[in-house]
């Protein structure tokens, strides 16, 4: 595979993920119970040193960032799918090392322009500063790792990046639609050696659905308004059905339909003031069905 980042990722995203790793990490909201396993098993596969160690010092258990949200989503998919731990492993110390802050130099120095993109701040000072010494400064903290740069990459081309582990214990990400990436010996692995195969996009993708993103999907710019409020009404599993109006293929309008308690007063439905429609079955003179309906225009 090409070594350089300017020619494996592209100089715009390198400089794009820069920025976007720093949204996706400035914000510890999973908590254990959203990643959909439990602190037990989370605690194996720390033990296993395939997961960084989720607990605080006061043995609490720590928020996952997006990044780490999404690593430990990649593990349970592996675990699932057979693949041992200790073929795991080599592939999360590949996947979690520094991205050389000297190439990341490299590729600002060239394109000084691309510096537009950081916001100002402290880690804009820091990566000026960077541009202007001879030698790296000891960023390993703020650094990006090779696995977030995959997660932003797809986010911000929304290129579908996969996973390959083989059973040889060697990985690599795996571009879709460009196998020009890759030389004829990679290639040939891919076409002959047994590999698992874990979607990247798919899990960033099914991630939006989640309530705990609503914070980073303004961020993204790649949903209008209108997208990302679909989003949000589908994560909240509130509503029976969702129709959607079109207009010059883009969402005019939303009717959102919530079957309420039968149980529960009419008037105090009523009270609510939240409702444009609703919709009352009675069965034998008995109320069997009362939704309401909310329209939202864009």
């Amino acid at each position: 595979m090409k070594d350089t980042l300017d020619n494996y990722f592209g100089t715009a995203s390198t400089a794009l993920a820069v920025q976007l790793y720093h949204e996706l990490n400035e914000n510890n909201v999973f908590t254990v119970k959203e990643t959909g396993f439990s602190s037990l098993l989370l605690g194996r596969w720390a033990d296993k040193e395939i997961l960084d160690n989720y607990r605080s010092n006061s043995g609490t258990h720590k928020k996952f960032t997006y990044i780490e949200f999404i690593w430990v989503k990649v593990i349970g998919q592996l675990i699932g799918m057979g693949v041992p731990p200790k073929l795991i492993k080599p592939a999360k110390e590949g996947l979690f090392a520094t991205i050389p802050t000297n190439a990341v130099k490299d590729i600002l120095t060239s394109y000084p322009d691309l510096l537009k993109v950081i916001p100002d701040g402290e880690e804009k000072e820091r990566i000026t500063a960077l541009i202007g010494q001879e030698s790296s400064l000891d960023i390993k903290n703020e650094s990006l790792t090779l696995f977030a740069q995959l997660v932003c990459e797809t986010i911000i081309n929304q290129n579908p990046i996969a996973l390959l582990f083989f059973t040889d214990g060697s990985w690599m990400p795996w571009y879709e639609n460009n196998p020009g990436l890759y030389d004829s010996e990679e290639l040939q692995k891919v076409a002959f050696e047994t590999h698992t195969k874990v979607s990247l996009s798919k899990l960033v993708k099914d991630s939006f659905l989640s309530e705990n993103v609503d914070y980073l999907l303004p961020k993204l710019k790649i949903f209008t308004a209108p997208e990302i409020k679909l989003l949000q009404v589908v994560g909240s599993g509130e509503y029976e059905s969702i129709k959607i109006q079109f207009g010059d293929k883009q969402i005019k309008g939303l009717e959102l339909t919530k079957r309420q308690n039968v149980r529960r007063k009419i008037v105090d439905i009523l009270q609510d003031s939240s409702y444009q429609n609703i919709e009352i079955k009675t069965h034998n003179g008995l109320v069997t069905t009362l939704t309401n309906t909310v329209k939202v225009k864009f």
